[in-house]
């Protein structure tokens, strides 16, 4: 069940937007620098991108994990209808967002929430 709603979810990521047109499937790890700095992520993007990464950051121990992934999921949507990235550097960004869209497919408790951090602790690694 969890794999069709994220391949409904995906579906219509990918509908939202030009920018999630590519599923490779890559993993983060595969994430190269720009000649060994930071790639630089559009404003609008970089808003919800930081609206998550607070959401999850904050997330505490009586949290509701149901409104915590609504949220994740409508800054996902954010995301991918702002962007206007090309290249490289919309490649290198999509080796992290979909597995962060997976990630918080799965989101439903609080070790959840901590694969979400390292996550973001990634997105620091290469972007800003």
């Amino acid at each position: 069940m969890k794999t069709v709603l994220a391949t409904a979810y995906l579906i219509v990521a990918l509908s939202l937007s030009g920018c999630v047109n590519d599923r490779k499937g890559v993993a983060e790890a595969n994430i190269e620098l720009d000649n060994g700095e930071k790639w630089i992520v559009d404003k609008a993007m970089l808003e919800y991108i930081n609206a998550m990464e607070i959401a999850v950051n904050d997330f505490g121990p009586d949290g509701d994990i149901s409104k915590l992934k609504a949220m994740l999921k409508d800054n996902l949507k954010g995301v991918t209808s702002n962007c206007t990235m090309e290249g490289q550097a919309h490649a290198e960004l999509h080796k992290w967002l979909i597995p962060l869209m997976e990630s918080v497919d799965d989101v439903d408790d609080k070790e959840s929430t901590e694969r979400l951090k390292q996550h973001f602790m990634t997105f620091h690694t290469y972007f800003k």
